[in-house]
C-alpha cells in the first residue's frame, strides 16, 4: 500500500510539473511577445499578423526551453536525480538560433 500511495504522489508531481510547464509557456512566452513587439514599435516595425509574427513567436520557444532547463526546473513540483543544465554549447546554440530568427522576423513583413 505504500508504494501506492508513492507512485500516486510521484504522478500528482508530474501533472503539477506539466501544468506548470504550460503556465510558463504561456505567461512567460506572452511577456516576451510583448517586450519583443514593444521593441520592434520603438524602431516602426510592425510583425503582428505576418509570416514575421510567427517567426517571433518560433524564436521565443527556444529561449524558454533554455530558461527551464537552466533554472526553472530545479524548483518545479518533479524532483529527480537526472535533472542538468542544458551544456553551454548548447544553450549559445539555442540562444544564437533565437536571436538570429527576431532579426530576419522583421524582412518577413
Amino acid at each position: 500500500m505504500d508504494n501506492g500511495k508513492k507512485a500516486g504522489e510521484m504522478m500528482l508531481r508530474v501533472i503539477l510539473e506539466l501544468f506548470r510547464i504550460i503556465t510558463i509557456i504561456f505567461v512567460i512566452g506572452m511577456i516576451m511577445g510583448f517586450i519583443i513587439n514593444s521593441i520592434y514599435a520603438i524602431f516602426g516595425i510592425t510583425v503582428e499578423n505576418t509570416a514575421g509574427g510567427w517567426i517571433v513567436g518560433m524564436a521565443i520557444f527556444p529561449l524558454l526551453y533554455v530558461l527551464y532547463k537552466n533554472r526553472l526546473q530545479f524548483s518545479g513540483f518533479y524532483k529527480n536525480g537526472g535533472q542538468v543544465k542544458l551544456s553551454n554549447r548548447t544553450t549559445t546554440i539555442l540562444l544564437c538560433f533565437s536571436v538570429l530568427m527576431l532579426m530576419v522576423a522583421p524582412l518577413f513583413r
